[in-house]
């Protein structure tokens, strides 16, 4: 047990370190740290989400397909910013995906399409819209979306356990209760107020409000994507999405709650320029 704990620590602390690293190196002007990282956590991702999601037997070469379509999206996604047309290598990519697709007729067409289109959706999308936060806001605002992640997991996990007695989704995830998930929400509401009160702003004109918003936004939606893996390993029968990370998984176990965080705080960030 102790073996275990050490190694799920070390490993933790590890990937903790390369994301802060390389995110601070991002801050700092330096890209190719984030977006070598984030480009391997695309590919491993999807092929973890392709293992649940895709029937056996899909031919080797739409395997590696996809996972080169996931960095290919990823990228696209990611520069979009600077000009809309870098969105066609992703566009380009659903196309090849699409007809390659008539070159395996032994494989379940149907299921194996699907499948493999929305894991690239899920996963690289998600991630390329990092970058797009980082240019659209200020520089410590991936930090701080990362931070309240880790603080809500956190705060739902110590709270609920504690004293967590009615279920949030026991179809999907009989251990979350609705007094975890409101633990995780207050911790994030909290950190937004204290970040706020120490002047920490993402936008001219980032006040308290927008702060705790921020907080709801990250906690709601930290929750839902870790109900939506949680929904498709159930689905799909297995405990872990993969084995990369010791003691923790794969890598979406890690990146779940990021999956859906990140368009949802997209979303919140373009309506606040609106505004």
């Amino acid at each position: 047990m102790k073996k275990e704990i050490l190694i799920r620590s070390l490993s933790g602390a590890v990937y903790v370190a390369l994301i802060l690293t390389a995110l601070l190196l991002l801050n700092k002007g330096y890209s190719l740290p984030f977006f070598c990282l984030f480009g391997v956590l695309a590919i491993l991702g999807v092929a973890e989400a392709e293992r649940m999601l895709v029937p056996t037997g899909q031919p080797r070469f739409l395997g590696l397909l996809d996972m080169l379509g996931s960095l290919v999206v990823f990228v696209s996604v990611a520069f979009i910013g600077a000009d809309p047309l870098l969105i066609m290598p992703a566009l380009a990519f659903f196309v090849v995906r699409a007809v390659a697709q008539l070159y395996a007729p032994q494989a379940d067409a149907l299921r194996n399409l699907s499948g493999s289109i929305f894991a690239v959706a899920y996963v690289a999308v998600p991630l390329g819209l990092m970058p797009v936060l980082h240019t659209m806001t200020w520089s410590l605002t991936l930090l701080a979306v990362l931070i309240l992640i880790w603080l809500n997991d956190t705060g739902a996990f110590l709270v609920g356990s504690s004293i967590g007695k009615h279920r949030l989704f026991e179809r999907i995830s009989p251990k979350k209760s609705w007094e975890g998930f409101v633990g995780g929400l207050l911790t994030c509401v909290i950190a937004a107020v204290i970040a706020w009160h120490y002047g920490i702003r993402l936008l001219e004109g980032f006040g308290l409000l927008h702060w705790i918003l921020l907080a709801v936004v990250v906690s709601v939606f930290a929750t839902l994507g870790d109900l939506l893996e949680s929904l498709l390993k159930r689905t799909a029968g297995v405990k872990d999405s993969g084995n990369v990370i010791p003691g923790h998984g794969g890598v979406l176990d890690r990146i779940d709650s990021l999956l859906l965080v990140s368009p949802a705080v997209f979303v919140f960030f373009v309506l606040l320029s609106w505004l």
